[in-house]
């Protein structure tokens, strides 16, 4: 190696020397006398002044919220039901039944000034002799009584004691859910987890969600929803009730999400059942047709739909003895034009029993008419106690209720609720207090049975005793599974 090279590798030594004794001293000095501070300039800042729109959103949601959270209550309930137990006594182990308390909460809003207040009858059902409301900005319950429910629609009117004489409670009104369109604002209100005056916002993300056989089509939204917010109001920027939350759904299997998919019955629907429930002796009317935006899927081609479908009839129904059918084409009722499920429900709404209504329909190329005769619900749908509960291989068994079946999105009927299990129960290791019985398979599941009384369920279950089978079961917040039961012989 030459001087000339000699040199330069010298000098290049020199100086990364000098870089590294350099950083060394300057980090030991930053040790001794901390970092540098964080000086106001550095700091990222956004001038809402450039960003006018976004500054009005901001503050028109914290107003909405600040007007309508004196009308958004918390609810307790104490249920109580009785359960089988092993106990151990002389002789041996004896089952010996006995009454649990098992604590509840929800949410729920204020529609008048004395006090009257919405729910989900899910959220206060089998505990309605003890139930209790926190509103807002008061630390004590007070004590509600149930005025009235429609579990068809799941939904319970209650009122809140009074303290003092002459007072009066914030009322929130409803808004028009008939106008409401996908990708409005929403704010979600309530108690999730027993969390007070939470509040959650998003979009309408779907306007007619219909996830079972009821006559409800739910509102779709982005707020996030959790056990709890049940009951509560959901609410556009107007603060006014355009829905009432009442699920969340889980995803079809243990790997999808469901995050961001809440359902809400529309507030038009509520206030319909609420001025009902109030006025006390109306009956609720009975039709047994559900129906759904026609041509199908036109709201996916950003089409709007022409007429409604009908996409369920029930047996011996009005609709039934009027002649309607599945597939049948409404095109208007009463002589006004129905182009989708929210007019159809504003030309059926508010109609009394004994009113007749006349359907203009399409069947295939053939134009034609009928003509139903509104019934009493509760007249014309059998009391849901008309089947008790029964004792089926060790396990105590009842009907779902049109609620639970809701809840649970479910096709009526079918479903049984299992309440209690015999330690001696060949179903033991399958099944389990809380959880619901809704098919009854064989054990590669190539004959599915559907059950919807015990009688069914102890038909199927001895069809199937000697080679045992399969049984879906399901349970709220849970997916539905399939259990393996043995041979019952």
């Amino acid at each position: 190696m030459n001087r000339s090279w000699r040199n330069i590798f010298t000098a290049a030594a020199a100086l990364a020397a000098g870089i590294g004794a350099g950083w060394f001293f300057l980090h030991q000095n930053r040790e001794a006398t901390g970092p540098e501070p964080f000086t106001p300039e550095q700091r990222a800042r956004v001038d809402l002044g450039q960003m006018p729109v976004s500054a009005a959103l901001s503050d028109e949601q914290a107003l909405a919220v600040d007007r309508v959270m004196p009308g958004v209550v918390s609810i307790q309930v104490q249920r109580r039901r009785m359960v089988k137990e092993p106990v151990l006594k002389p002789g041996g182990i004896e089952e010996v039944e006995r009454e649990i308390t098992e604590p509840g909460v929800g949410s729920g809003a204020i529609v008048s000034r004395e006090g009257h207040i919405v729910t989900n009858w899910h959220v206060v059902e089998g505990g309605t002799d003890a139930i209790f409301v926190t509103l807002s900005g008061e630390e004590t319950a007070r004590h509600a009584t149930l005025v009235d429910k429609d579990d068809q629609i799941d939904i319970a009117l209650l009122r809140v004691e009074v303290r003092r004489k002459g007072e009066e409670f914030t009322a929130l009104r409803f808004g028009d859910s008939d106008k409401v369109k996908r990708g409005h604002l929403v704010l979600a209100m309530g108690s999730p987890f027993n969390l007070r005056e939470t509040v959650t916002n998003g979009i309408i993300s779907h306007r007619e969600r219909r996830v079972s056989d009821t006559l409800t089509a739910y509102l779709q939204t982005t707020c996030t929803i959790n056990p709890g917010n049940s009951g509560g109001p959901l609410v556009n920027l107007e603060g006014d009730i355009i829905g009432i939350i009442t699920r969340k759904l889980l995803g079809p299997d243990e790997n999808a999400s469901a995050e961001g998919y809440g359902l809400a019955i529309p507030g038009n629907d509520v206030q319909e059942v609420v001025d009902r429930l109030r006025s006390k002796g109306r009956p609720r009317t009975y039709l047994g047709l559900q129906v759904g935006d026609w041509p199908e899927g036109n709201w996916q081609r950003g089409k709007p739909s022409e007429a409604v479908m009908v996409t369920g009839v029930w047996k011996q129904s009005p609709a039934e003895k009027a002649g309607l059918k599945l597939g049948d084409v409404i095109e208007s009722v009463n002589g006004q034009r129905v182009t989708s499920g929210a007019e159809y429900r504003r030309a059926t709404i508010g109609h009394n029993v004994g009113d007749s209504m006349k359907f203009a329909v399409r069947r295939g190329e053939a134009a034609t008419a009928a003509s139903a005769v509104l019934e009493d619900f509760d007249k014309a749908v059998p009391p849901e106690n008309a089947v008790q509960p029964a004792t089926v291989r060790g396990v105590s068994v009842r009907v779902l209720r049109r609620s639970e079946r809701n809840l649970l999105g479910l096709a009526e009927p079918i479903g049984l609720a299992v309440e209690a299990v015999a330690a001696d129960s060949p179903l033991t290791a399958a099944l389990r207090p809380g959880m619901n019985v809704l098919d009854v398979a064989t054990t590669d599941r190539s004959v599915v049975k559907g059950i919807s009384t015990p009688a069914e369920f102890a038909a199927e279950l001895e069809a199937l005793a000697a080679t045992g089978g399969m049984l879906r079961t399901g349970a709220m917040g849970e997916r539905d599974r399939w259990v393996n039961f043995p041979p019952l012989k």
